[in-house]
């Protein structure tokens, strides 16, 4: 019942679900959930003195009913409920609009790097999202919550949900198992190291090319993270749905129903996708036309930077200027032109391209910045002065942080060295001469025996 507590739980909760989920359904899920957990405090009937259960909860009505301190608070947990969406979907490649394109950037960039790994990414973003977390909780006590003694939470309304769900269904424990199993095969794929082997390198994909002189050659990877993505998809076609008989008291397999229909995937927000998709074909123009080289090369015409300065100042200038458009599309503007940039310096793309992604996430201010901040500010119950107010800071703060683990962390989790050049990057500047990781050479063949006289 310590509010403070409260606000650290929900915190926890959304950052967890945004992890897997998409920010946007995260928040859309958790804010009413927070709302009606706040209405709890006004819901006791003044006769009974028992809690009364609404099927719609106004917010407006709910606020007139508050005092000043639970309004407060209220703000500080609707403002830690989009914080936490926003910066948890940073700690894996699923979780924020920002980290896919990421990925199809960089893949779309340089089609003979190196994976980047679901595990590889969520062991580099899990440490710097939870240090963040723990920070934005700080500045929101600090900030709303220094006198929250008069305040206690009712939690009648959460138990009688609760009580009401019932047991387990099997459907829901076979979704459970789903995503254990798809997690699980997430964290295995790839290879943690020379002596522990992904399953990944038992499954791969064949890409080919052909040219006029040297003819056809197959190029073999691992199978990637989006084929155990759509396995887990695929599997629930073919899983029956369940019922239970009262007269027998037991349950039993529908064959005629299954637990996912194509009529449920038309529901899904298809806008998203095209949304996505935009975003890459903009940033494939970028590159295309040269303009990543142009603006990454102006960049590195300001001045020689120390390179730590320099991931500093790039993800405190997305961070900012993502508060003025969306995260998903200033990934997508930003991400071909820190490649580029990278290059410049002779620097691993990866230096510039993961912290500005995760970059993109750290936005706080405005409404516009995230799908998260505009979910909570729908709720008409904070003020944008009031969100600048306890966002600019942690903009700063949070990118701080970024950059430090970035410059610390990246060599570590991503296998690359400051002042070298990885070879897949193509086309380097004249002054990189230190390639590292170098081109794998295939094993000449033996030459055969000459004959015998």
């Amino acid at each position: 019942q310590n509010p403070k507590m409260v606000v650290l739980g929900v915190m926890i909760v959304t950052a967890l679900l945004s992890m897997f989920m998409s920010n946007t359904a995260t928040t859309t899920v958790m804010a009413p959930l927070v709302v009606s957990l706040f209405a709890s405090l006004n819901s006791t009937n003044k006769e009974g003195g028992e809690y009364v259960q609404d099927e719609e909860i106004c917010v407006t009505d709910l606020t007139e009913s508050m005092n000043e301190k639970e309004k407060i608070f209220l703000k500080a947990a609707l403002l830690a409920t989009a914080y936490s969406a926003s910066v948890g979907g940073a700690a894996t490649l699923i979780g924020t609009g920002t980290n896919l394109a990421f990925v199809a950037v960089f893949e779309g960039l340089y089609p003979d790097a190196p994976e980047i790994s679901f595990s590889a990414w969520l062991f580099f973003a899990a440490p710097i999202v939870l240090v963040c977390l723990v920070a934005i909780w700080l500045w929101l006590i600090l900030m709303y919550m220094r006198n929250t003694k008069d305040i206690r939470i009712r939690l009648d309304a959460l138990k009688s949900r609760y009580e009401n769900m019932g047991h387990w269904t099997t459907e829901q424990k076979f979704i459970l198992g789903n995503i254990a199993v798809t997690m699980l095969l997430w964290l295995t794929r790839s290879s943690l190291s020379d002596s522990i082997q992904g399953w990944g390198q038992w499954f791969t994909t064949g890409d080919t090319s052909c040219s006029c002189t040297s003819g056809c050659s197959v190029s073999e990877r691992p199978i990637g993270d989006s084929a155990v993505a759509m396995g887990s998809a695929l599997t629930l076609f073919f899983l029956p749905t369940f019922r239970y008989d009262e007269q027998t008291e037991t349950t039993y397999a529908n064959w005629k129903e299954r637990m996912m229909t194509w009529k449920d995937c038309t529901e899904l927000s298809w806008g998203v996708a095209l949304l996505l998709g935009s975003g890459y074909a903009l940033a494939t123009s970028f590159t295309e036309t040269g303009l990543s080289e142009s603006m990454g090369n102006f960049f590195y015409n300001l001045g020689e930077l120390p390179l730590f300065v320099f991931i500093l100042a790039s993800c405190l200038f997305v961070s900012l200027a993502t508060e003025m458009i969306s995260n998903v599309a200033m990934a997508n503007l930003i991400l071909p032109i820190a490649a580029e940039l990278a290059i410049s310096y002779c620097e691993n793309p990866l230096v510039f391209m993961v912290p500005v992604t995760m970059a993109c996430s750290f936005a706080f201010m405005m409404p516009a910045a995230t799908p998260p901040n505009a979910i909570v500010f729908s709720f008409n119950m904070i003020k944008v002065s009031e969100m600048v107010k306890t966002g600019f800071l942690l903009d700063i703060l949070c990118v701080v942080l970024l950059a430090g683990w970035s410059y610390f962390m990246l060599p570590i989790f991503f296998d690359l060295k400051y002042d070298y050049t990885p070879w897949w990057a193509g086309e380097t500047e004249p002054t990189c001469t230190n390639i590292y990781p170098t081109q794998p050479t295939s094993p000449s063949p033996s030459p055969s025996p000459s004959p015998s006289p």
